[in-house]
């Protein structure tokens, strides 16, 4: 929140009204004459008037996007416990997404030879998105032999907290050859903050 002082509007702030030297006080005088004081008052007052008001919309519509803006049906911003499967893989896979709000993904699985993602979303219509993450590929000793790319559709229920998605999965070598493509389906419920029980 940007606060305003009158000590910010110095001389040649309003100084398109004084075009002579300031007058010389008397003994007894102010410096500062009636129509100085009045000038000010008719300049400073509705600009400050104004910046208050400001301040006080944008505060306020930036706390109500802080609560809401993360748990509304049109976002996905925040964290989602993933489980995916793909045909003729027997086991689902598990991971964890964080989408941050200017639309960037950090994805981990709990799958040994990758490495964690990183992206973007973007929300494409009504509960609708699409989210592009890259992996690296590593071998049984951490070195790296390729890198993955996943693509998705990202739906979301009317509650906001949770998602259904279609992806593909595109694998390549090391020297960014692609080498194989599977796709597959994955659910995703937000996780939510709360306290520890008693």
């Amino acid at each position: 929140m940007t606060v305003y002082s009158v000590a910010a509007f110095d001389r040649s702030t309003i100084g398109h009204s004084f075009t002579g030297s300031l007058p010389t006080k008397k003994k007894g005088e102010s410096t500062v004459s009636h129509s100085m004081l009045n000038h000010l008052k008719r300049v400073l007052v509705p600009v400050l008037a104004t910046a208050a008001i400001l301040a006080i919309i944008t505060g306020s519509s930036a706390l109500a996007g802080s609560r809401n803006r993360s748990t509304d049906e049109q976002h996905l911003e925040g964290s989602w416990m993933v489980t995916a499967s793909v045909p003729g893989v027997p086991e689902d896979i598990r991971g964890l997404a964080t989408f941050t709000r200017d639309g960037g993904v950090v994805e981990t699985t709990a799958e040994p030879h990758v490495t964690t993602a990183h992206g973007a979303w973007l929300r494409t219509g009504n509960r609708e998105f699409v989210v592009t993450v890259w992996y690296f590929r590593l071998d049984e000793t951490g070195q790296f032999i390729g890198s993955a790319r996943g693509r998705s559709t990202f739906t979301l229920n009317k509650t906001g907290n949770a998602a259904s998605s279609k992806f593909q999965l595109d694998a390549f070598d090391a020297n960014d050859q692609l080498i194989s493509s599977d796709q597959g389906t994955a659910t995703a419920t937000r996780i939510a903050a709360g306290e520890p029980s008693n």
